[in-house]
């Protein structure tokens, strides 16, 4: 006897939609740091870079990753020009590893900026009115 694949189900609707998503789900870091770097692009003069990250990735590529130099806890963006570097963590969540802790400790004692971002928002809004000085995510005032 041979075997067959079972009939794959029809979708309700083929449309795609552009509606926001109602079930309140938080983006993920991967889409804040997206479009901040896109805001970026589009508003300020200067030089950004984005750092890979170990993330998720097969043996053989993280091997090869790591002879080519990528390190734990090293974070996410870097602006040369400002002297400044970014950690992204969703807008509802996230923390810093120990890695990423001691990155951030080290390049303040050699003179850089270090910025903790909860978001797009919050990056955008610390970059225009100041870096907080602690990386924990504020509270949410009531």
């Amino acid at each position: 006897m041979r075997y067959s694949k079972p009939a794959r189900r029809k979708t309700i609707s083929s449309k795609k939609t552009t509606a926001p998503s109602t079930t309140g789900a938080c983006r993920s870091e991967h889409v804040e740091q997206r479009d901040f770097v896109s805001w970026w692009r589009k508003t300020q003069p200067d030089q950004i870079i984005g750092i890979p990250n170990a993330g998720r990735r097969g043996k053989a590529e993280r091997g090869r990753l790591l002879l080519e130099g990528m390190t734990a806890g090293v974070w996410d963006l870097f602006l040369p020009a400002r002297f400044t570097w970014i950690e992204f963590k969703r807008a509802d969540g996230g923390r810093l590893s120990k890695e990423q802790r001691a990155f951030g400790e080290a390049r303040i004692a050699e003179g850089y900026k270090c910025m903790v971002a909860w978001g797009c928002a919050d990056a955008q809004a610390q970059l225009e009115h100041g870096i907080r000085a602690s990386w924990k995510k504020r509270k949410k005032s009531s």
